[in-house]
This record gives C-alpha cells, structure tokens and sequence, in this order.
C-alpha cells in the first residue's frame, strides 16, 4: 500500500447544517467522506451520502457505509461523528503513511489521538 492511499471519513449524521459547517474542513485536510444520513434530509458536502429511514446507531451505520457504500479501494477508514474536526496538523496523506509504516500488509486498527 502506498502513502498515496485514499483516507475515508465515514459517519452517520441526522444534522445536515452541522455537517455543512464540519465536512468542508475534512475534505480540505485531504480526506474522502462518506456519510450515512437520517432524521433530516438535507444537502451535504460529501462524496457519497446514503439515506436509512432509521437511525441502526453509531457503531452499525459505520458498518454499513464500510461494508456497502465506502469503495472497496478504500485504503482507510477514519470514522467519527458531524461534530468533530480532524487535527489541523495532520492531514490525510500524514495519517495514511503512518499506518502503511505501521501495518505494511494493509491490517490494522490506529486510534489517532
């Protein structure tokens, strides 16, 4: 895996005007966003957005958007919620290079802090 390896942000989110204001700053720090939607439909800024009627929670809507909407190109995932920010002094490609340093086959999990 290369240190170009596409970095995805992937949550749910039932706040469209909060998502609005966050994602921007995400996309701008180098990552892909993923968002799985419900409550309120709205437009967001994200590569892809998925609609639930329901909300299944937090740990299964990133499930789903890993298991059936993020690319299986996918090299990684960050996962979070609408209202949070990544750290400004670690863009995207910072994150993928040391995780493909860290875990050379592709295999891991990292609790970026």
């Amino acid at each position: 895996m290369s240190s170009n390896t596409e970095v995805w942000f992937a949550i749910p989110s039932a706040n469209p005007e909060l998502c609005r204001r966050t994602l921007p700053v995400w996309r701008e720090m180098g990552y892909r966003i993923a968002v799985l939607q419900n409550y309120e439909k709205g437009d967001i800024p994200a590569d892809i957005v998925v609609w639930k009627d329901h909300y299944p929670g937090w740990a299964e809507s990133i499930n789903i958007l890993c298991r059936e909407v993020i690319p299986k190109s996918a090299g990684i995932v960050v996962s979070g919620g609408d209202d949070m920010l990544p750290d400004a002094r670690t863009p995207a490609h910072a994150i993928a290079r040391r995780f493909n340093e860290r875990f050379p086959d592709g295999f891991g999990v990292m609790q970026p802090q």
